[in-house]
């Protein structure tokens, strides 16, 4: 079992990684500038998106190169969660995996994200985490903050 720490790291590690493979990871236009256009109708709709959050792309890169080493179903199931976003029912049908144990199985496989890091960095990868002071005021999302590696 990991620590509460080491379970927020990996969550916003494997957000990130998310992230980083849906905006970099995708093919499927042509080398034309018109696969860019909007229409003035939907300006309007762009101008109310969220605002961008900030890629970490090292720590994305090295959980990419993280995934190699993960089994199969347990790097499809954290493909299809992180990067696709599916729903656990969608996930459990797909990976033929009982909806009880949708959790333990992405436990799992989380765990082993995070101990393949830790090899990865010798250790060194909790430290990363920035830990807030009582008085500092909480992340919108909830998130523990991930420090900019120097």
């Amino acid at each position: 079992m990991i620590d509460k720490n080491a379970a927020d790291f990996i969550e916003s590690a494997l957000r990130n990684w998310g992230r980083w493979a849906r905006l970099n990871g995708h093919q499927g236009h042509c080398a034309s500038i018109e696969f860019r256009y909007t229409s003035p109708q939907c300006w309007r709709d762009l101008q109310d998106q969220a605002p961008r959050v900030e890629i970490d792309h090292a720590l994305a890169e090295s959980v990419e190169r993280t995934m190699r080493h993960i089994p199969r179903l347990h790097r499809l199931a954290l493909k299809f969660r992180y990067v696709y976003g599916e729903g656990v029912q969608w996930c459990c049908r797909r990976l033929r995996l009982p909806y009880d144990g949708w959790g333990r199985f992405l436990a799992d496989a989380q765990s082993m994200v995070l101990r393949r890091l830790q090899l990865e960095n010798n250790g060194s990868i909790l430290h990363k985490i920035q830990t807030p002071s009582k008085d500092a005021p909480m992340e919108p999302n909830g998130s523990v903050a991930i420090a900019k590696a120097a």
